[in-house]
């Protein structure tokens, strides 16, 4: 039988991040859930905002205006080493990682319709998802990383896809008529 003590949760695991304007300007913070220990993360240079956490509680993603143009942006929990991950014209919205903190998701919705891309954050390699495939949403991940589930409206409903993580085997799975 164990001594019933259960080991510590580092204290940054116990935080929420969100953004807020401050001065016209949107800033990354921290804090707890009864609202103490408030702590920027971000300087308010530029419009900071989406933050989300990675799945080990390390890291946090998030998208910034800082070089001109809307980019992913990846900081240790502390605020720390801030380092761009995209260089694209895509819009970039609604970041989503996989379980296995390899990868992030986001939306791309430059004229009315929306295609998802996924970033892989070793390599920094970018792969739209359904490359045949527009007015994408609702993204999921499989809880082993593997496949990704999305839907597509259209006027009849919509379709739910599945695509392996690289965006390779995309199946309808619901041929849903349009």
């Amino acid at each position: 039988t164990g001594c019933g003590k259960q080991p510590l949760t580092p204290s940054h695991k116990a935080q929420f991040a969100y953004s807020s304007d401050l001065d016209g300007k949107s800033v990354i913070f921290t804090m707890y859930a009864n609202g103490s220990d408030v702590t920027a993360l971000t300087d308010g240079s530029s419009n900071d905002s989406n933050p989300l956490w990675s799945p080990d509680g390390e890291k946090i993603a998030f998208i910034s205006d800082r070089d001109g143009r809307n980019e992913i942006y990846l900081m240790n929990y502390d605020g720390s080493h801030q380092t761009r991950l995209t260089d694209s014209q895509l819009e970039k919205w609604w970041l989503q990682w996989s379980p296995d903190g390899q990868q992030i998701t986001f939306d791309d919705k430059p004229s009315g319709t929306t295609s998802i891309y996924a970033i892989n954050i070793d390599e920094l390699n970018l792969v739209k998802l359904g490359n045949q495939i527009d007015g994408v949403q609702r993204l999921t991940w499989s809880p082993d990383s593997q496949w990704l589930a999305f839907t597509q409206d259209t006027p009849n409903g919509g379709d739910l896809y599945i695509a392996s993580r690289d965006g390779s085997d995309l199946k309808n799975l619901t041929n849903n008529p349009t």
